[in-house]
């Protein structure tokens, strides 16, 4: 005789899922100082469940070579229910799919950027997840990764004057004056630079090919360590790429011009100094070798041989997230521990929107409030609400009001005339029974 025994350990949440509005895996978007992150969190259960609360948090940490991980900031917020606590009753979710939107408004302050798997083994990720505290443990959804730049312009020494450098190389027959000279003063990932070299060749040799090399220095030390302090101070170079460019330079050529181009590649992080956390410094070189053929004489051979000399200059390229004259408009400081994200309770829309009258104005729309329909309409004409919350956002990352909705300038609360569609002070939820 066999005795089953019924599994009553299997979890009434079927999924439990973070979605942020972005441009999807093949046009993700990367978030700055200003920006706001609106996602949801989308938690779809085959029974009722209870539960104290569901958070949002929002996290940004750091590692290095030793794996060591250091948390920059943290910040979260309850979008549903109250945190857990000594007299915190837990309250019931219905059977079926809730939906709870969030948004997060990042200061306009320029935090480090994202960077992983870095060839300096510096990590820098950050990172958004939901969690759901329940009485026996704690339930985590998807961790979404948020890709940060910060506004990085061009230096205002590099305005006025375009980063260039010359050097006179004496040989056996003569003298090579050069000079080379970067087009723009600065440029982004992906961009086309475009550098200028002026030889004066006052020698008997001819200069037949020209080797470039784009490098990324990182400088790293103790955060309450000057950066001045070579005791402490480690220095790291990376290759990024090499080219090699032919080039006809004569014999006592004067005046001699020549114009290579190439492309800085799309992946790499722009030139930065990042003092919260582990101090880093992030800046790029590009080096320019000139190889020269000249006579080897030895006192114990017959014969005579030849050897290749490279004469190298060296000049600093800043990489930008911002092309150099493109306008701020916006003040945007560096960044300190006192300068954290925070969750909106009230959005605003920064632009009109369509069909806009003189009683929309003073309306906002949150995420942690219901929005106001009135009791006559059909909520599914007016409403509206996917789950990767595009119809909240518009073309700048902010969001809006979604077009269609009847508002009212005079609503501090208001309720639904069905119930396809649950509302509360903590939240927005879309609640669908699953039969």
């Amino acid at each position: 005789m066999m005795f089953f025994q019924k599994n009553t350990s299997i979890s009434p949440i079927r999924s439990f899922q973070a979605n942020i509005s972005s441009g999807g895996h093949d046009n993700p978007i990367a978030f700055g100082p200003g920006s706001i992150i609106s996602g949801s969190l989308m938690l779809t259960l085959d029974k009722p469940l209870s539960a104290y609360s569901m958070r949002v948090i929002f996290k940004c940490e750091e590692s290095d070579s030793s794996k060591k991980s250091t948390t920059i900031f943290s910040v979260e917020s309850v979008i549903w229910g109250e945190v857990q606590a000594t007299g915190v009753q837990t309250q019931c979710l219905a059977e079926g799919s809730h939906m709870y939107l969030f948004a997060i408004r990042l200061p306009h302050v320029n935090y480090p950027p994202s960077m992983s798997d870095y060839y300096f083994g510096h990590r820098i990720i950050y990172t958004l997840y939901g969690v759901l505290n329940m009485p026996s443990s704690d339930n985590y959804t998807n961790t979404v990764p948020i890709i940060y730049l910060p506004l990085i312009t061009c230096p205002p020494e590099y305005i006025a004057q375009t980063s260039r450098t010359s050097e006179v190389f004496v040989i056996e027959n003569g003298v090579i004056e050069t000079s080379v000279e970067l087009i723009k003063p600065s440029y982004c990932p992906g961009d086309h630079c475009t550098l200028k070299m002026i030889t004066n060749n006052k020698s008997d040799t001819k200069i037949n090919h020209v080797q470039l090399m784009l490098s990324a220095i990182s400088s790293t030390n103790s955060p309450n360590t000057p950066a001045t302090s070579d005791q402490t101070h480690v220095q790291k170079k990376h290759i990024l790429l090499t080219e090699s460019f032919f080039v006809s330079i004569p014999k006592q050529a004067r005046d001699h011009h020549d114009i290579f181009r190439f492309q800085i590649p799309i992946h790499i992080v722009p030139s930065f100094t990042n003092k919260l956390g582990k101090y880093i410094d992030i800046s790029y070189e590009i080096t320019i070798s000139i190889p020269v053929t000249v006579s080897s004489h030895s006192n114990t051979s017959w014969f005579n041989s030849t050897v290749s000399v490279d004469n190298i200059l060296s000049l600093p390229i800043p990489i930008t997230t911002i092309p150099p004259g493109y306008p701020i408009e916006v003040d945007v400081e560096e960044a300190d521990s006192s300068e954290l994200p925070c969750f909106i309770p009230n959005i605003e829309s920064p632009f009109q929107s369509p069909s806009m009258t003189p009683e929309d104005y003073d309306y906002s729309v949150s995420p942690l409030s219901p929005f106001p329909i009135d009791n006559g309409e059909d909520v599914e004409d007016n409403f509206q609400l996917h789950s990767d919350a595009q119809s909240l956002q518009d073309d700048a990352g902010y969001l809006v009001v979604p077009n269609g909705i009847r508002r009212k300038s005079n609503s501090s609360t208001s309720t639904t005339s069905t119930n396809s569609i649950e509302t509360g002070t903590s939240g927005i939820q879309i609640t669908t029974t699953v039969s």
